[in-house]
C-alpha cells in the first residue's frame, strides 16, 4: 500500500473522501437527495448535491467550491475544491484543483426494507473513472461504489412526496 493506492489519501476517491471515517457502527451524518426523473419517473441521485454534501461531511464544511454536471453529458462531473491558497498566489484566493468524474456504469433500484417496516430502501452501484488534477496527485483510476440508503424515521421527507 502506498499513497498511490486509491483511498489511502483523502479525496483520492471522491465518493468515499475519507475511507474508514464513516462506519456502520459510527456513521458520519450526511445529507443526501434523490429526485424522480421527469421523463422516466425513476428515482435518481442528485449527483452535485450528494457529492458536495458527502465531501463536506467527511472532510469538513466548505471543502467543495462546486460540483458541475456537464450539459449534454450527464455522465461527466467536475468537482472543484475550495482549498484556501497559502503564500503569494497572485490574487488567487483559492486553489483551482479539481477532479473530473466519468460515469462508466450506474444503476439504482428502490426496494422494500428487509426489517419489516415497509420503508423503501434505495440501492445504487456506480463505476466511476476519476481524473485528479493536482500537483503530485495527477492520477486516473477507476472505482466501484455500491451503497444502500434508507430514510430514517421522521427525517428528510418533503410534504407531498
Amino acid at each position: 500500500i502506498s499513497k498511490r493506492t486509491p483511498g489511502v489519501t483523502k479525496a483520492s476517491i471522491v465518493e468515499a473522501a475519507d475511507i474508514g471515517l464513516s462506519t456502520p457502527s459510527n456513521p458520519v451524518p450526511q445529507q443526501m437527495r434523490w429526485v424522480r426523473d421527469p421523463e422516466t419517473g425513476k428515482v435518481v441521485q442528485d449527483v452535485p448535491f450528494n457529492i458536495a454534501s458527502s465531501m463536506d461531511a467527511l472532510l469538513g464544511e466548505g471543502t467543495v467550491r462546486g460540483v458541475r454536471v456537464e450539459k449534454g453529458n450527464p455522465r461527466r462531473v467536475s468537482v472543484i475544491f475550495a482549498t484556501a491558497r497559502r503564500g503569494d498566489t497572485f490574487d488567487q484566493d483559492y486553489d483551482r484543483r479539481k477532479v473530473e468524474l466519468f460515469l462508466n456504469y450506474g444503476r439504482g433500484v428502490e426496494a422494500a426494507a428487509d426489517d419489516g417496516s415497509g420503508d423503501p430502501t434505495f440501492f445504487q452501484e456506480r463505476l466511476w473513472r476519476q481524473v485528479s488534477q493536482a500537483k503530485n496527485q495527477g492520477d486516473v483510476l477507476d472505482y466501484d461504489i455500491s451503497e444502500g440508503f434508507r430514510l430514517l424515521e421522521g427525517e428528510g421527507r418533503e410534504e407531498g412526496e
